[in-house]
């Protein structure tokens, strides 16, 4: 299974030339357009698998136009549902209420499984906490502990980071660690799962919860510490079995997972 600690991140310029070499696959002819929307992992990731392509493949004749944007899982599942995408990328399961909507409209939506993505707990790198457990992040997350010094660092208030409500890495880590119980009032909410390490590597005391993906492309200043192991699916949607260069796309996705 393939793993999100594959290291560079070239944009999704380089997203769309590398899934056009991958499905292309050295067949010239009439060129095709495939739209992929979704989770701002997955943009990342689509990136990495890109750029490893495009080093073994470099020369291919292009035939596939292929625009991947992100906006998060739920936007891509909506554009999906609404006609608006061929692919959705979604780094969640789907929820009862797109499930409720597909079934209205008459539509049987296909995941198809790609990656998986840990979680992992980011400090400041002024923080010399090296480890923490399951029962001290619940209480750091739904402000039960609020000061380092009660976790075995400095006197220095905790300043959470979270997404914004409604992304799935927050949603993910809600669920796993804290019972789905809400985020400490207060906490700073990051507009994207990437701003989360960026908040926290320029805040004092900063402490949040980030993919793996996004570490690993860019951690900035912010640094990692040991924690309990949390792994989340990453995956394509799509409306049936895929076809014509959808179905390329998510077939050498899945083949490269």
């Amino acid at each position: 299974m393939f793993r999100t600690s594959v290291s560079g991140w070239m944009g999704a310029v380089l997203v769309c030339l590398g899934l056009a070499l991958a499905v292309n696959q050295g067949q010239a002819g009439e060129k095709q357009s495939v739209t992929v929307k979704g989770s701002d992992t997955m943009v990342h990731l689509a990136s990495q698998w890109a750029e490893a392509f495009m080093k073994k493949n470099a020369g291919i004749d292009l035939s596939v136009e292929i625009s991947i944007t992100g906006g998060g899982s739920g936007t891509g599942l909506a554009a999906l549902l609404n006609g608006t995408t061929d692919v959705a990328n979604s780094s969640r399961n789907i929820e009862e209420k797109e499930k409720k909507l597909a079934e209205q409209k008459k539509i049987e939506i296909k995941e198809h499984l790609v990656a998986l993505d840990g979680i992992c707990i980011v400090v400041n790198p002024e923080c010399p906490l090296k480890d923490i457990s399951t029962d001290q992040l619940a209480k750091i997350f739904t402000g039960s502990v609020t000061n380092w010094k009660d976790v075995g660092g400095p006197d220095l208030p905790i300043k959470v980071v979270v997404t914004k409500p409604g992304l799935a890495p927050g949603l993910f880590f809600q669920k796993v660690f804290m019972d789905g119980a809400p985020y400490v009032h207060g906490a700073s909410e990051a507009q994207s799962p990437r701003d989360v390490i960026t908040q926290v590597s320029r805040s004092p005391g900063g402490f949040g919860a980030a993919a793996e993906v996004h570490m690993s492309a860019n951690p900035g200043d912010a640094k990692t510490v040991k924690a309990p192991k949390a792994v989340r699916t990453l995956g394509l949607v799509t409306v049936g079995e895929p076809t014509g260069a959808a179905k390329k796309v998510v077939d050498f996705l899945k083949k490269n997972k």
